[in-house]
């Protein structure tokens, strides 16, 4: 039976680890339980008010009591009136105690021992004892280390803000553990740190017996490891052929023994620190028996082949000592248990969607007391969340209350109008959103035209096919059902929001003509007449070169010695001219020596001053005609060699430079087209404001969206899936990136003024500034369109934002003047930096529709978390 109702317990914690929202309420039984406490806490208020006020004038005349004796009063009667006053004083403050305890409910008794007196004592000793002690023994060593003293103190006085309202029950004993065990290795860092020669103050706090508890944890639970071990089969022990249960027993046994040594030998409080922190450490013995790495590090080592052995909880925890309370609760919450896991059994079908979020955290609030107490019978002694049985009462009533709430929900009624709502507004067939979606994109979609290529294409084809998906979305379980009406919404509202930007200059009367589009015409014809120039020098100077090479060779049909020595000559004479002349180019002209790269120049002058070789060697004394053909063809076959490892062969050194020579060519007639493409591509959404709306949702949205997003492990698994996804894919996407990470930097900023004021920090300062006023602006007016007020403060709107693009618009142009440039091209964006595939060198594409889609999906789904963290469910 026991497995029963803890296994259940179990499904609904693990069922339920986020959300949920209902406004049902037991009315009558509310009000009831409202109207008792209201009465009670006057009356324990002004009870309170009471025993203060005679407290008060019970310690005066205490005080006026000993002032009469110690100055031997001559009035003895009033001494004794005083004194009769004060003893009927003191039997009214009693009995006012005894009205208070009545009032607030029989105590529940508790031991002494607590984790937060036990923290206390620890923060005192680390900011105050250690501290004094310092600053009387070791002076210097105080002042030379006392703004790090002090920024010890603060840190730990934050460290306990954290856990002022943290009560010692089960779900926090981890959490106590790590507050009081990293104190202790602070205040021994400390210690250790402000030594005068590894000598530390002397702090005489004794010796606690409450710390001795600590060294009784790790002694017990070594004991039980022990017996662990010698309970189990010697097999279990036995490593490369040697059985080693022996000597892990004899390493726990002397792990044990040093733990009660250290114990034993701690007289002083300081002492206990130093011990304990040096077992504990990284290389204490604490590593040769606990797996650190486990869950709260309760686990041993494998190798003692334990695997069901658990360190026992932490000792220096307020426990409960009252059987009776303890009994209780055990009773009271097995029946708690029983009746939630019953409407479980129902729940569970719609609970875990975000539309029940505040539901789903009440109830959770409630099943992890329960569940923390039952998981383990030893954990019903923790339950200090209740100091009097009427608290427990209380929260058994309120625990039941909730139950009938929860009860009330029918989520079927709510599935049916949001089935209803996605199932007309996203049929294509029908006379609903998708519909005339479709009526609208589609054939802009398929027109031949720059607005269609860059816009309508990808636009239409992506939205066309996300609401055919969100339609033929399950729908079998409310979670479903809801799953896909989120999706409808984010869907809607990222095609409205596109809308909005696609109509923003018709709805404010204004021209987006691209801001940027004459400076990059001028860029562009720049480039255009770089890569020109470069196609004449370098050409030329080819063709220089190649002239050089072919005058190295005669093709001469030779018929007499004479004719063959003249042609020797000659090309004896030209090699060296030839040799001389490419030294020189290579050397002392830019046009040439810039082409070549040093092991290319190197090659070409080892190829020349071989030819050059060649020719001397040959006598000029040689009367034989067919030796001197001989010659000339050694020669021409030398000069063919040359060309061909200049010019000809595929990998010549020439090879590249011709290569450029047409990626040159290309680049032109990308430009040309990229030129002739700027007039119609710039005016098909306004970038520029698309991108200041970007940078104005990270450095304003963002942090909403951050604190609103779903974690991973949301009970709702789709739809957080489908947040996150959305997100991170934004976030790595290059672009996004560039747009909304400008930084202070050079990759962002080029200043060219040397001396001047003028730096990247105080240039994102403006930047951010004018874009904040004009992102603003932008967002006023578009998110007003929603709005009933919208005819009449459409005018001011407007006007805000015509105000704030000129500003903008007048920093941005006035950057030139000041010797910046920007290059990081999606400060100041242009149509010209659009790709768009050409068949040709250019395979990307990223236009306006990937531009606006970042905006729309950040907005859209922005907008969604913040209804739903607000309990907007619904499309209102």
């Amino acid at each position: 039976m026991r497995k029963k109702w803890l296994l259940s317990l179990s499904t609904l914690t693990a069922a339920m680890p986020f959300l949920a929202v209902a406004c049902f309420n037991d009315a009558k039984h509310q009000k009831e339980v409202e109207s008792s406490d209201k009465k009670n806490k006057k009356i324990i208020d002004k009870t309170k008010k009471a025993l203060e006020s005679k407290e008060k004038n019970n310690k005066l005349l205490a005080h006026e009591i000993e002032i009469l004796k110690s100055q031997n009063h001559a009035s003895e009667q009033k001494r004794e009136n005083l004194e009769q006053q004060n003893e009927k004083l003191q039997q009214e403050i009693d009995a006012l105690k005894q009205q208070i305890e009545q009032f607030k409910g029989k105590q529940v008794k508790k031991s002494t021992l607590s984790a937060r007196k036990f923290a206390e004592e620890l923060k005192k000793f680390i900011t105050e004892d250690i501290p004094s002690a310092l600053q009387q023994q070791q002076p210097e060593i105080f002042a030379r280390d006392q703004s790090l003293i002090e920024q010890i103190t603060k840190s730990v006085d934050a460290t306990f803000e954290d856990y002022e309202k943290l009560n010692e029950n089960v779900e926090n004993m981890w959490n106590w553990q790590q507050l009081i065990l990293p104190l202790i290795s602070r205040a021994y860092v400390l210690l250790n740190y402000t030594s005068n020669n590894g000598v530390p103050v002397t702090i005489t706090k004794p010796k606690s017996a409450v710390f001795d508890l600590l060294f009784d944890w790790r002694i017990n639970d070594l004991q039980r490891i022990i017996e662990g071990i010698e309970a189990n089969p010697d097999s279990l022990y036995d490593e490369k052929g040697k059985n080693t249960k022996t000597q892990k027993l004899n390493l726990l046994h002397e792990i044990k023994n040093t733990y009660q040594d250290l114990k034993n030998s701690s007289s002083l409080f300081m002492h206990q620190i130093s011990n304990w922190a040096e077992l504990e450490s990284e290389a204490g013995a604490k590593q040769l028996f606990i797996k650190t790495g486990s869950t709260h590090q309760r686990e041993v080592l494998p190798s003692f082949h334990l695997p069901n052995f658990r360190i026992s909880p932490f000792p220096i925890y307020q426990t409960i000592e009252d059987e009776e309370f303890i009994t209780k609760v055990k009773d009271e919450f097995l029946k708690l248990n029983i009746e939630y896991q019953q409407w479980l059994s129902s729940a569970k079908k719609y609970i875990s969607s975000v539309r029940f979020k505040e539901t789903f955290d009440e109830v959770i609030k409630v099943t992890k007391v329960i569940y923390s107490s039952l998981i383990d019978p030893n954990n019903l002694k923790y339950a200090n969340d209740f100091n009097t049985y009427k608290e427990f009462e209380k929260f058994v009533d309120d625990a039941r209350s909730l139950l009938k709430k929860v009860k009330l929900i029918n989520p079927s009624l709510e599935k049916n109008v949001i089935d209803k709502e996605v199932d007309y507004e996203f049929d294509k067939t029908k006379d609903g959103f998708a519909k005339r979606f479709e009526e609208e994109f589609k054939p802009k979609s398929m027109k031949n035209d720059k607005e269609a290529q860059y816009l309508y294409e990808d636009f239409y084809e992506y939205y066309s096919k996300f609401i055919d998906r969100v339609f033929r979305s399950p729908k079998a379980t409310f979670v479903q059902s809801y799953d896909r009406y989120a999706l409808y919404l984010s869907v809607k509202s990222e095609i409205d929001k596109s809308k909005e930007i696609i109509n923003l200059a018709k709805d404010l009367g204004v021209e987006f003509n691209d801001e940027k589009i004459g400076s990059q015409k001028e860029k562009f014809k720049k480039l255009m007449d770089s890569e020109r120039k470069f196609i004449d020098s370098t050409t030329k100077t080819l063709e220089e070169f190649k002239s050089i090479v072919a005058s190295l060779e005669d093709n001469t049909t030779v018929s007499s010695v004479e004719q063959a020595k003249t042609i020797i000559k000659n090309l004896v004479e030209k090699s060296t001219n030839a040799k001389e002349k490419i030294i020189k180019n290579l050397t002392e002209n830019t046009n040439w020596n810039s082409l070549f790269e040093e092991d290319q120049i190197k090659k070409i002058q080892e190829l020349f001053n071989k030819h050059s070789e060649l020719t001397k060697s040959i006598s000029s004394d040689e009367n034989n005609l067919e030796k001197l053909k001989g010659s000339i063809t050694k020669i021409n076959k030398s000069a063919h060699d040359i060309n061909d490892e200049i010019f000809a062969k595929p990998n010549s050194i020439t090879a590249d430079l011709y290569q450029t020579i047409e990626d040159s060519r290309q680049s032109i007639k990308r430009y040309e087209r990229k030129l002739a493409a700027l007039s119609e591509t710039s005016s098909i959404i306004p970038a520029q404001e698309v991108i200041v709306l970007l940078r104005y949702w990270q450095n304003i949205l963002k942090p909403v969206k951050d604190q609103l997003m779903f974690k991973e492990n949301h009970p709702d698994r789709f739809l957080s899936a489908y947040f996150i996804k959305t997100f991170k894919e934004l976030e790595k996407d290059y672009r996004f990136k560039e747009i909304t990470g400008v930084k202070a930097d050079e990759k962002n900023w080029d200043i060219e003024s040397e001396g001047t004021s003028i730096t990247p920090q105080s240039l994102l300062a403006e930047l951010k500034a004018l874009e904040q006023e004009y992102g603003k602006a932008l967002f006023d007016f578009m998110k007003s369109k929603a709005s009933p007020q919208y005819p009449r403060i459409k005018e001011a709107l407007k006007q805000n934002v015509l105000v704030a693009k000129e500003k903008y618009y007048n920093w941005l142009k006035g950057l030139k003047a000041r010797g910046v440039t920007l290059p990081n091209k999606f400060i100041w964006f242009g149509s010209g930096s659009y790709l768009y595939p050409n068949g040709f060198d250019q395979p990307l594409k990223w236009v306006a529709s990937n531009l606006l889609k970042y905006y729309a999906q950040v907005y859209a789904n922005t907008e969604l978390l913040v209804k739903i963290g607000t309990g907007n469910f619904y499309n209102k």
